[in-house]
């Protein structure tokens, strides 16, 4: 794929040189705004292929991007990150969970915060997201849905185990995965 994006990119900067040289400026600022969209792909690409790999994975950055929509909302997010570094796999696990727990939050409950806790204990790695949005109005429980089965089922894969439900005023997502997650990823 990055192959073919760099035939595209060296192509599109070749129409845009052509349509520049000829005072085609109509197409030339379209070739370059394609060339700058072509650019962009292509980056992403890079950081994605990077991700994969472990010594590409920058845990800290991941959490943050994760958080970022959330933050943009009324709910206060706060965070304790005490994990440097977990194996990609881990990260994006984690970072999914974040990302899904708190967008939850936001739209299904009264929150006014949410805390994330990131937790590196000697042979396990632990997640926490605990909102004060408080319980339903009795006769409305909440229903399991496919973003609460789709945590459960990336803790499994990682050998783990992850719990959603009402806890201590709020929705909480517990998810615990072993250290040897490391080293048996399914």
């Amino acid at each position: 794929m990055g192959h073919l994006l760099t035939r595209a990119i060296m192509l599109t900067n070749a129409d845009q040189v052509i349509a520049t040289s000829t005072g085609d400026t109509l197409h030339a600022d379209q070739f370059g705004q394609l060339g700058h969209t072509l650019d962009e792909a292509m980056t992403m690409i890079r950081k994605s292929v990077h991700g994969l790999k472990d010594e590409g994975t920058d845990f800290r950055a991941m959490v943050e991007d994760a958080m970022a929509t959330a933050k943009q909302s009324d709910v206060e997010i706060r965070l304790s990150n005490a994990i440097d570094a977990v194996p990609s796999h881990v990260a994006h696990a984690f970072t999914a969970v974040i990302r899904e727990a708190l967008t939850n939050t936001i739209r299904h409950s009264a929150a006014s915060e949410a805390h994330v806790h990131l937790i590196d204990l000697p042979g396990l790695w632990q997640l926490i997201v605990q909102d004060n949005g408080g319980v339903p109005e009795r006769g409305r429980v909440a229903s399991m849905g496919i973003g609460i089965a789709d945590i459960e089922e990336r803790a499994r894969a990682l050998d783990g185990t992850a719990t959603c439900g009402y806890h201590n005023g709020g929705w909480r997502v517990f998810m615990s995965v072993p250290k040897t997650a490391e080293r048996n990823m399914r």
